[in-house]
């Protein structure tokens, strides 16, 4: 009786694990939602303010007569483009992150109504498992309920930690999308001599380069949700390491088909980075996990041998 009461309790305290897992990541995810939301509102305003540029330029006001008069207008009117251009994209940029992190909330909000009665479980088990010990009189029974208490939190925290590897590997596969992306982007530049730059003319591919950051932005915000759940690290280290943050220059200066090839090639460096330190995180999960394993071996021999011994 003990022993299924032990396999029951094993399965509740997983189960309330979760729930305070997913409630941290509920209340970070809200909260980094409302920061995006506030950020979609603001570039929404800049992209407006620069196309009202754009158009006054093209229509017969005052600037836009003056600046066709003195010869200036197609020069004003490319930058005005360029910042038009780069203004939309990084509100569409913000818009899919926001929609990203919808997602994952609806997700999360469904993984917590599956624990959400697991406190109550908990407390009858324990009530059951109190009056049987009682019952029994026995101290060994106390003894083995804390070993059954170990093995379960091994075994959680087990679990979490392959969680992070599998989201940590995501992350690296889509890093290395980004970059082979960025490397055949880098080779479709075209002198302009007017400006003395090298310059994207394939706007195809360099938007294909812009989701493909896009998808690594998501999946290490994915990691970093893992990571921060099993204290890796804390947000803060990962935001100032650059894993977050490493697209936000890429998106800043890429303006489709006038794209710099120096800040392709600096993305690229940026990105490279990243990966690197993704690589590094997975390593050192992967050490704590040989941990973690080892540790639970040892505990299940430790309760073989005393349920063995016990009389």
């Amino acid at each position: 009786m003990l022993e299924q009461l032990n396999r029951e309790l094993t399965s509740i305290m997983s189960g309330q694990i979760n729930k305070r897992r997913w409630t941290d990541r509920q209340e970070r995810t809200e909260a980094g939602l409302k920061l995006e939301q506030v950020k979609i509102r603001s570039l929404k305003k800049q992209m407006d303010k620069e196309q009202r540029d754009v158009d006054r330029l093209t229509s017969l006001s005052v600037a836009g007569l003056v600046y066709l008069l003195t010869g200036r207008n197609p020069e004003k009117m490319d930058k005005e483009k360029r910042e038009a251009i780069a203004a939309r994209l990084k509100y569409e940029e913000a818009v899919k992150t926001s929609e990203d992190m919808q997602f994952e909330l609806e997700k999360i909000k469904a993984h917590l109504a599956s624990v959400q009665n697991v406190d109550q479980q908990y407390k009858d088990l324990m009530k059951r498992k109190e009056q049987l010990i009682r019952d029994q009189n026995s101290p060994l029974s106390e003894t083995l309920y804390a070993m059954v208490e170990l093995e379960a939190a091994l075994k959680a925290a087990i679990r979490k930690y392959k969680e992070a590897i599998a989201a940590g590997d995501r992350a690296r596969v889509s890093l290395e999308g980004a970059i082979e992306s960025l490397k055949y982007t880098k080779q479709l530049s075209a002198a302009d001599p007017a400006r003395g730059e090298m310059m994207i003319t394939n706007r195809t591919e360099a938007r294909h380069s812009r989701d493909e950051i896009h998808e690594a932005q998501h999946n290490l915000r994915l990691f970093e949700n893992e990571l921060h759940d099993i204290r890796v690290l804390t947000a803060r280290e990962l935001e100032e390491s650059g894993l977050l943050t490493f697209a936000d220059y890429f998106f800043d200066g890429f303006v489709t088909d006038w794209f710099v090839h120096e800040q392709i090639r600096e993305s690229e460096a940026m990105t490279y980075q990243t990966l690197r330190e993704t690589k590094k995180m997975i390593r050192d999960l992967q050490r704590g996990l040989f941990q973690l394993k080892k540790q639970l071996e040892g505990a299940v021999r430790r309760r073989t041998a005393f349920i063995e011994m016990a009389k």
